[in-house]
């Protein structure tokens, strides 16, 4: 069986044009002009109004672009902030007692990164930059004095704070599935419908994260993740060249997620 070769040359998220200018305005987009970011309508200015959106902005700081392999926090760094993805991946791990790291999860913009969900001791969590990042770090401390006195920004954390959690919980869905196909699929399936909730097209997409990140994440040997991506794409259930993905018949996808059904007797 013929692999579909993998690249670790860094990409964006998404190909297009009209995407790559997004990105670029969030970068530059000015420090703290929270009601001029085009998060804005998801992050926590959403439910804001006025002198309420003035306060947020005094305590949001904008922290220097991230290179691609830079960590964001190790460890107990991350108990006094709150970071949320203004563009670019994150991607998050604990270490393993027997020193290893598994991968727990993968942050697009609008994912916020620093509260614990209980995926394990704060010593042993980290986050690394995927790809070219920029984030927004807010105070744990400022932004509980502050949503005790703003109504609709506590509301909003709760929304942002559960999202996540669905999120971590979705793995937990994807290790159950029984065979390196159906995780890879539903993991497919999930990244696509993270995309278009993050303000991306759905397909195609080009993933940040190496193939050896996947396998890790999946719980899979790595042999074993090309593999399945080689099948997906002869089966015609996706085509696939390097990071760039493209969902040719997304309904399967889906149904090899949930049942593992064969794409040849479909």
């Amino acid at each position: 069986m013929d692999r579909v070769p993998d690249t670790d040359v860094a990409a964006p998220l998404d190909d297009t044009a009209a995407q790559r200018n997004i990105r670029l305005a969030a970068v530059a987009a000015p420090a703290g002009s929270c009601s001029k970011c085009w998060l804005a309508s998801t992050c926590l200015p959403a439910r804001l109004r006025g002198e309420d959106v003035g306060r947020l902005r005094e305590i949001v700081r904008r922290r220097p672009p991230l290179t691609r392999g830079q960590s964001l926090f190790r460890g107990a760094e991350r108990r006094d902030f709150l970071y949320i993805v203004r563009s670019g991946c994150l991607r998050t791990s604990i270490q393993t007692h027997n020193g290893g790291e598994q991968i727990v999860g993968f942050h697009l913009p609008g994912g916020v990164v620093g509260f614990d969900t209980g995926l394990g001791p704060f010593d042993r969590c980290r986050a690394t930059a995927l790809e070219r990042t920029s984030v927004c770090a807010v105070s744990v401390d400022d932004l509980h004095r502050l949503a005790t006195r703003v109504p609709g920004l506590q509301e909003q954390v709760y929304r942002l704070v559960s999202r996540e959690i669905v999120a971590n919980r979705q793995h937990l869905l994807i290790m159950s599935r029984p065979t390196a196909r159906q995780r890879l699929a539903l993991f497919l399936h999930t990244w696509s419908w993270r995309m278009r909730a993050s303000g991306f097209t759905a397909s195609p997409f080009t993933l940040p994260m190496r193939r050896e990140d996947i396998a890790n994440y999946l719980g899979v040997a790595l042999e074993t993740t090309s593999r399945a991506i080689s099948r997906l794409h002869q089966d015609g259930v996706i085509r696939a060249r390097g990071r760039r993905i493209e969902l040719l018949r997304p309904e399967l996808l889906g149904r090899i997620a949930d049942c593992g059904v064969d794409a040849t007797a479909a």
